[in-house]
């Protein structure tokens, strides 16, 4: 009697996922284009192995905290949206931000549905570091050329600094979530976690990302608050982990080069510490704020408001070339406070449930959730527009692996 048996696929949709949401954000060292594909393909097979299990889960979401607090701030949106100088535009950034928390949330259901898939979404995770960390560091030091082979001929003429500032933001990042990955696995992989961690550090230095090095002191602080809330002993080591980027910070701001223009402009903040042209930029769109502060001007919208397009006096830039360079300004003068309030309640919410959590269970996903956001969100008011797809990505897509790290109790 001759029985058939079925062979079952080396790698599964769902495995393929797990793979490619791994590698997503280090794919950043390539391009964004790269990251945002991969990462796209990886929704689209964790949703087609895992809907099911979501919808099942709503009704256990619509319970949630953190769940009823973003539902209360995309109603809280659409009030500018209605009222946007183009309301179709903003609609489109609405759904996309839309689409992105559903994303993050499909991700996070399909990783913790089954401990292997959130081993094989670290272990690619790890892997994809390294292979970034090695395009990016030869980038850097002896083979400038490999960046154009991987990101185009333009990233030579760019030069390699200039071309990879996004992606030192997207490996700030990163390294909490590395950090937190080694110690989750154990064994080699923290090791491994550690190097890759302190090679993060020395590229962010190098590529002189400013925003980023701050965003990523400011999670080691915070990190470093909860910590010695359970042991005050590691306050000491934490404090010392802050020392050597704090002092390089205060290095640069002292002796960086900076041009100081006082065309009847007085800027906000040393210029040792904040460029004119961002200052000059945060005045102009904060008086905005003012002009329309319940609602704002419609989401995306704050280039396109009157003056936005005149020169800033003395220099050669406009008031507001594209975005704000800070997220919360952005926020505010496009949605209002009406929007900008249930904002930060939502990250509040975040950063006080999973501190709590870490301080009640000790589990490192807690804490790479709190480092995360904090990194993401405080580096986020110097730097790109909260609306960059790219940029949403990387958090969104972070968060959720971290999140089910903390859903998952360490194996």
């Amino acid at each position: 009697m001759i029985t058939q048996t079925t062979r079952r696929p080396l790698f599964s949709a769902g495995q393929a996922a797990c793979v490619l949401l791994g590698a997503g954000v280090p794919a950043m060292a390539f391009s964004r284009g790269m990251m945002q594909t991969v990462l796209a393909f990886a929704l689209v097979l964790a949703f087609a192995d895992s809907w099911r299990m979501a919808r099942d889960n709503l009704r256990t979401l619509s319970r949630d905290t953190v769940a009823r607090a973003i539902a209360v701030l995309m109603l809280c949106l659409l009030p500018s949206v209605a009222l946007s100088l183009h309301p179709l535009t903003s609609l489109g950034i609405y759904l996309r931000v839309a689409l992105f928390m559903a994303g993050g949330y499909v991700f996070w259901t399909h990783l913790t549905a089954d401990p292997a898939r959130l081993q094989l979404t670290l272990k690619s995770l790890m892997v994809a570091a390294c292979v970034s960390f090695v395009v990016v560091d030869l980038g850097l030091t002896v083979l400038p050329e490999i960046l154009a082979w991987v990101r185009g001929k333009s990233a030579l003429s760019m030069g390699a600094v200039r071309e990879l500032k996004p992606y030192a933001s997207s490996l700030m990042c990163q390294i909490p979530i590395i950090l937190a990955v080694g110690f989750y696995l154990g064994g080699r992989m923290k090791a491994i976690a550690l190097g890759l961690t302190v090679n993060g550090i020395i590229v962010l230095f190098a590529l002189r990302s400013d925003s980023a090095v701050v965003g990523l002191l400011l999670a080691v602080g915070a990190v470093t608050v909860l910590l010695w809330w359970k042991s005050p002993r590691l306050i000491l080591v934490m404090g010392g982990l802050l020392i050597v980027p704090a002092a390089a910070i205060g290095y640069r701001m002292i002796f960086r080069d900076f041009t100081y223009v006082s065309d009847g402009y007085q800027p906000w903040f040393s210029l040792q510490v904040i460029d004119f042209h961002r200052q000059a930029i945060w005045d102009f769109v904060f008086h905005k704020f003012l002009e329309s502060p319940w609602v704002g001007y419609g989401l995306n919208m704050i280039s396109q408001v009157p003056g936005a397009g005149d020169h800033v006096p003395g220099i050669n830039a406009e008031f507001v070339p594209s975005h704000p360079h800070n997220w919360l300004l952005e926020v505010a003068s496009e949605s209002g406070l009406i929007g900008t309030l249930p904002w930060l309640a939502v990250l509040a919410i975040i950063v006080l449930r999973y501190g709590r959590r870490f301080i009640n269970g000790r589990r490192v996903g807690a804490l790479a959730v709190v480092a995360l956001t904090v990194a993401f969100w405080s580096s986020a008011l110097f730097n790109f527009s909260i609306w960059a797809p790219w940029w949403g990505l990387t958090f969104v897509a972070l968060f959720a692996i971290a999140a089910a790290m903390e859903s998952r109790p360490n194996p």
